[in-house]
């Protein structure tokens, strides 16, 4: 089994690494903070069960993996970032959303997160030879 590994983060123009070395209070923080009172797991929670976690919680957990990884940010601030690329409407909003929730999901459970990143490279190829016979 694999551990935990280094993970590079990018926000607001600046990049940041979180370091695999020392990271499980930050797991049981991002934990806490999706599940809430629910009693669901957070690993549930971010891969869709209950409707999937809520904009202020997923803010509030980028924040926390940011704050750990040296960054001066508030959870007020991700979620406004949040709110301003929604109100944009550009979509670009959307698609961060999932690729936070899929980043906290890579922090949380590293050998789900690994099977998942498998899973849609096989997706891909397989859309990509479907593609190509098409074309012929």
């Amino acid at each position: 089994m694999r551990g935990f590994e280094d993970i590079s983060v990018r926000w607001m123009g600046v990049d940041y690494t979180l370091k695999a070395r020392g990271i499980m209070p930050l797991v049981a923080s991002i934990e806490d903070i999706i599940s809430g009172t629910s009693g669901v797991p957070a690993v549930a929670i971010l891969m869709g069960q209950n409707g999937g976690p809520t904009v202020s919680r997923v803010s509030m957990a980028f924040a926390a993996m940011l704050r750990h990884a040296g960054a001066q940010v508030s959870d007020a601030e991700v979620y406004l970032s949040v709110q301003d690329e929604l109100l944009d409407g550009k979509g670009d909003a959307l698609s961060a959303m999932s690729d936070a929730c899929n980043l906290l999901l890579a922090i949380v459970s590293p050998p789900l997160a690994e099977k998942m990143t498998s899973a849609m490279e096989v997706v891909e190829d397989f859309d990509a030879v479907e593609d190509a016979e098409k074309k012929d």
